[in-house]
């Protein structure tokens, strides 16, 4: 633990991104005051990783800094998995706060991380997505392309068409 604890103050995101991931299959709860530093850090990679391996880990010492994740409207999907795999009813409340200002996706990640917490919401199952909902997932799918590297889809496209 204390040899991987260095590489995330690492000026390489790709080095703080390997140390995220190598503590996450550690497993250990002494990482997470650490980790929870990561949840803003520039590489978006790095992050969302360090989202991952908090709810891996499952320490209910990453739940406030998760919610405060969550209530300022980022990575919400993310988030909300990773509450989920923790466990902790603490976060409930706020799940359900933010489950009607999300997108589909989120909302059915929300839902789920709610079902885990043994809260669940049978509204959700007859809900359809709207063009909206399809806009959103697209411009999510295009900021993933563009973080690897990768050209964008086309997302104001509400089919997903390419566009050049």
């Amino acid at each position: 633990l204390s040899i991987l604890i260095p590489f995330l103050k690492s000026e390489s995101a790709s080095e703080r991104r390997s140390a995220v991931l190598a503590l996450g299959r550690l497993r250990d709860e002494r990482a997470v005051p650490h980790l929870v530093q990561l949840l803003s850090d520039p590489d978006n990679s790095t992050k969302l990783n360090t989202i991952s391996v908090l709810g891996w880990i499952g320490s209910s010492k990453a739940v406030g800094p998760l919610i405060l994740r969550l209530e300022d409207g980022t990575d919400d999907m993310q988030v909300a998995e990773a509450l989920g795999e923790i466990g902790d009813k603490h976060a409930i409340e706020p799940l359900l706060s933010v489950l009607d200002s999300s997108y589909y996706d989120t909302r059915y990640r929300i839902n789920e991380a709610l079902k885990k917490l043994g809260h669940y919401s049978e509204d959700f199952v007859h809900e359809e997505m709207t063009e909206d909902d399809i806009v959103e997932r697209n411009l999510r799918i295009d900021r993933m392309l563009r973080d690897a590297g990768l050209p964008p889809l086309g997302a104001n496209s509400p089919s997903g068409e390419v566009t050049e």
